[in-house]
């Protein structure tokens, strides 16, 4: 299941002066996304050679699903105090794919590392 691009865009929101809930301007959203997207690309955008990149390619991918699951269970924890139902539908989506994604990513992992760490070098 695919989310549309911009399926949390409505309950994004930064707290404004005395907490008042505002939404940040385009300038705000692009400097939000060039942030994001750098640490994306600090991990993930390094080419790794042999099988044992490979390998720590996976992990990395696992420990990115696993910064969004924590990420998630805060969000989802607050929509549920604030009685958001949209968001925690939302979230409860995200978590059915991020939970998909950590089981194949496992599954890899355990298919591989066998045959890569056990064939001497």
């Amino acid at each position: 299941m695919k989310l549309a691009p911009g399926a949390l865009a409505a309950v994004v929101f930064v707290a404004g002066a005395g907490g008042a809930a505002v939404r940040p301007g385009p300038a705000g959203r692009r400097r939000e996304r060039a942030r994001l997207l750098a640490g994306e690309e600090i991990r993930l955008n390094r080419a790794r050679e042999g099988h044992l990149g490979q390998l720590r390619g996976l992990q990395e991918l696992y420990v990115l699903a696993a910064d969004l699951h924590i990420t998630l269970v805060a969000v989802k924890k607050t929509a549920m105090m604030l009685l958001d139902r949209a968001l925690v539908a939302s979230c409860d989506r995200i978590e059915e794919n991020t939970h998909r994604q950590q089981a194949w990513l496992l599954t890899q992992v355990g298919a591989h590392a066998p045959q890569i760490l056990g064939v001497p070098l």
